[in-house]
């Protein structure tokens, strides 16, 4: 994944909001792919993370107005996101994340021995395996804060609830990470 300036983002929405369509068309492209591994991490279906993803950017679409913030674009988009995540879950259907989310974490530096690359895609795909395994909401903070790379006060708002519990959250996660990562050593 490469990064997102989200700063580049901020002249597009506010483009957007004045109607301009080839804006948005942009800021689909530059936050898809952020948008779907989100919604995939949390619904572990590429069926349902497409759905979830069409369903997020059509509303944001609908409402970009009622953003205040133009900056906040990223963590209101994703705030969207999670809140359709958890309508769609609430319908019976949870496979495993597929090899589609590791790969997107995998090591894509070319300049490394291929044991070297292998060894690094094993340990991320378990790690990856072990997220997983995590509570949605504990699941979600890790996805935000780690791949998405959003500030607390930012999942904070992306998920509705206080800074506070998304910093207890990610501690949390991450003691349950590294006690099944302990495990499976």
């Amino acid at each position: 994944m490469g990064k997102l300036n989200y700063a580049d983002l901020t002249p597009l929405v506010k483009r957007v909001k004045e109607g301009d369509s080839n804006a948005f068309s942009k800021l689909y492209s530059a936050t898809y792919q952020k948008v779907y591994f989100f919604s995939l991490s949390l619904t572990k279906s590429t069926a349902e993370a497409e759905d979830v993803v069409q369903e997020t950017f059509i509303n944001a679409l609908k409402s970009i107005q009622t953003l205040v913030d133009d900056r906040l674009f990223i963590a209101w988009l994703n705030r969207i996101a999670y809140n359709i995540c958890m309508k769609h879950m609430n319908q019976p259907l949870n496979s495993s994340l597929d090899d589609t989310a590791s790969l997107q974490v995998a090591d894509e530096s070319e300049d490394s021995d291929p044991l070297t690359v292998s060894m690094r895609n094993d340990q991320k795909r378990e790690i990856v395996e072990c997220i997983d395994r995590l509570p949605e909401k504990l699941r979600a903070v890790v996805i935000l804060k780690y791949y998405e790379g959003l500030k607390e006060k930012e999942i904070a708002m992306a998920i509705s609830c206080p800074a506070g519990t998304v910093k207890s959250r990610l501690n949390t996660a991450k003691s349950m990470l590294k006690k099944m990562l302990e495990e499976r050593n």
